[in-house]
């Protein structure tokens, strides 16, 4: 999981990104990539699974910053007390 997460945004980016950048222009696959991260994932669970949403989660900011901004409402619960490990975990990498 943990080295697909390069390939995986990077697929993400070109399906996104507008076609005046060389990209299909469509981003439907991304933002429901997104819901599923932020309704799916359990904080207080394995660190390893955390480390990798983290991490996926983190590429993602990178390559589509717009689109994780618009969404960040799913991804916001998760920076509450107990989810602070979820983005600490991305940094260890």
């Amino acid at each position: 999981m943990q080295h697909a997460t390069g390939p995986v945004t990077d697929a993400l980016w070109l399906l996104a990104s507008p076609v005046s950048e060389g990209g299909y222009g469509d981003d439907r696959l991304a933002r429901d990539l997104v819901l599923e991260v932020g309704s799916g994932v359990d904080v207080k669970g394995a660190a390893a699974s955390t480390k990798h949403v983290a991490g996926f989660v983190e590429e993602l900011a990178k390559k589509l910053p717009g689109l994780l901004l618009a969404n960040l409402s799913v991804v916001l619960p998760h920076l509450n007390n107990e989810g602070v490990s979820f983005f600490k975990k991305s940094q260890e990498n």
